[in-house]
């Protein structure tokens, strides 16, 4: 269920949203909208590590699209693939430095690394 509402949730804009997750100490929570770069922190080489999931990726809406085996599975990979290249770009405009992607999807075998830049690298 929560997979199904984060399409939802990234959609609002920039607003700090947490969502409590009854009976645990977890939240489900989207910072708030990065401040633009400065003179101190712009290039300051900061390393990033992101977890990525298909479920939850843009246009990704059926398990066919989430499972090797599945007919669709060619298309949710590329949707991955879409929506990591675009966090990974506003990432280096933003000045970092290095970025480590874990793939966080079945076995960890989604991730195409011939289309990661080469500031990042994958576990």
């Amino acid at each position: 269920m929560l997979a199904a509402f984060l399409p939802s949730v990234l959609f609002l804009g920039h607003v700090d949203v947490h969502v409590a997750i009854p009976g645990t100490a977890l939240y489900f929570g989207l910072p708030a909208p990065a401040a633009q770069p400065t003179q101190e922190t712009q290039g300051s080489g900061a390393k990033y590590l992101v977890r990525c999931d298909m479920a939850g990726a843009s246009g990704v809406v059926s398990r066919e699209q989430l499972r090797p085996d599945g007919a669709e599975y060619a298309y949710g990979r590329r949707m991955l693939m879409a929506d990591l290249r675009a966090l990974l770009e506003g990432l280096r405009q933003g000045g970092a430095g290095e970025v480590v992607v874990y793939d966080n999807h079945a076995w960890g075998r989604n991730i195409d690394m011939a289309e990661l830049p080469p500031f990042a690298t994958a576990l």
